[in-house]
């Protein structure tokens, strides 16, 4: 059994990182300058897993949330949803019969979702009282410090940051017309026939996959360029900026136009 669950998620990925996997990281190379943050899970060897069972019992005992099945409808109903919860931030299939273990990128995307968050808010200490508040207190911490990165609050933090980066980016004025090339390419050649058309070197290759990810974002907030004229009116630092978000949503494969 797992008794060191928490929320924290950082204490849990510090544990539990054991190494790189190098015949994977040779393999990436091979085809791709650089390995994207959310191709990490592929490199890295990272051994936490848990199970439902062993979640329901962290959250009883932490939070006083009680999941009893034989106590009330009520507690069957805590562990109908918690199971509900899991199994929709599951990222393989799990099957009747068999122990479903939980890794940390399915554990990581459970306790930061709405529904969960919620679920521990509007149920904590109704069932029974808990016998360490300071833990219970450090683990609402730890539950809302992990849902923080993914607030408007923390995206506008890192937009700071970008505004400066790109500042000290723009005053050389050639990265400002690399990544201008690229998204003219983008805007002349939408399903990306360039790249049978040109002889393209394997940075600008990486750069025109980082502009692409602009262009298939599918919301509608994301700002996408319509023309050549709109991106060489478009001054250098604007270009930047544009460019450091599409990096972010690269490195992590985002194609919702989030930037979390």
């Amino acid at each position: 059994m797992n008794n060191n669950l928490t929320f924290n998620l950082d204490k849990i990925n510090n544990e539990n990182m054991k190494g790189i996997i190098p015949a994977n990281v040779r393999k990436m190379n091979e085809n791709q300058m650089y390995i994207r943050a959310f191709q990490h899970k592929e490199i890295f060897v990272h051994s936490f897993t848990t199970t439902s069972s062993e979640i329901r019992d962290f959250i009883e005992k932490t939070f006083g949330i009680c999941f009893t099945p034989d106590k009330t409808d009520h507690y069957s109903h805590h562990r109908n949803q918690l199971n509900k919860m899991i199994k929709d931030n599951k990222l393989t299939e799990t099957k009747r019969g068999q122990r479903t273990l939980i890794d940390f990128e399915e554990y990581t995307r459970l306790i930061t979702s709405d529904d969960f968050i919620k679920f521990i808010n509007s149920n904590i200490e109704k069932d029974e009282n808990v016998s360490n508040e300071k833990k219970m207190y450090e683990e609402l911490m730890y539950l809302q410090v992990n849902k923080y990165h993914t607030t408007n609050l923390s995206r506008e933090k890192s937009d700071i940051i970008n505004r400066s980066y790109a500042f000290a980016l723009s005053i050389s004025t050639r990265l400002a017309k690399d990544i201008r090339r690229c998204y003219i390419m983008h805007v002349h050649y939408p399903n990306n026939e360039f790249l049978q058309l040109f002889n393209i070197s394997e940075e600008d290759l990486t750069i025109l996959e980082i502009t692409k990810y602009r262009f298939i974002q599918n919301n509608i907030v994301t700002y996408k360029y319509d023309n050549e004229n709109e991106i060489m009116t478009t001054n250098d630092e604007q270009i930047i900026r544009h460019f450091l978000e599409d990096i972010h949503r690269w490195n992590y494969n985002i194609t919702d136009g989030s930037l979390s």
